[in-house]
């Protein structure tokens, strides 16, 4: 099967594409919002390069895009936030992540650090991860409340910060979150 990848040329397309496919935990990746606006939204605001060029590749059949992988750069620390890669279908899903993964590296090649933000249900993409050698860092949970089930606080008690505090949050903070910023 041959592949043919390109740069993305209109982001209300591929923000419909990673719509549908965010909202399946089979497919979720982190970053990437679930609604339309947001992700339109973050696709305009994140995913422009410093020459002006979109960030995010594509892969397209006769039916529109089947798959996509864009980077959130930050030139600073030459790093980047991997959204995906997202594709459409099981056949050859592995096959056109990892063209996907090596076009956008040629592109990119003064990118170091790759994030991703998998949800543990994406086995196609964990399955792409263990192929490039990844390196998992940590799990994460999203926590979510809602308001029908959110009981209020009859009192709430809080001291103000004292610097006199800081080093026993500081302590806190490091045995909670290790290696965090």
């Amino acid at each position: 099967m041959e592949i043919s990848i390109s740069r993305a040329t209109d982001f209300a397309i591929l923000a419909q594409f990673l719509c549908v496919l965010n909202q399946n935990k089979n497919h979720h990746i982190g970053y990437c919002g679930e609604l339309y606006e947001e992700i339109l939204q973050s696709l305009e605001e994140d995913f422009i390069d410093q020459n002006g060029r979109k960030t995010f590749l594509i892969v397209e059949d006769l039916d529109g895009v089947m798959a996509a992988i864009g980077l959130d750069i930050d030139e600073g620390s030459a790093s980047a936030e991997v959204w995906g890669p997202f594709v459409k279908s099981d056949l050859n899903a592995q096959q056109i992540s990892m063209k996907l993964w090596h076009e956008i590296q040629q592109i990119y090649p003064t990118i170091h650090t790759f994030y991703f933000f998998i949800n543990e249900q994406n086995k196609g993409v964990l399955s792409f991860m263990k192929e490039i050698n990844a390196t998992q860092t940590g799990k994460h949970l999203v926590l979510q409340i809602e308001r029908e089930n959110f009981i209020p606080l009859k009192k709430i008690k809080s001291d103000l910060f004292q610097i006199s505090d800081f080093e026993r949050f500081a302590n806190i903070h490091n045995k909670a979150f290790p290696n965090a910023y």
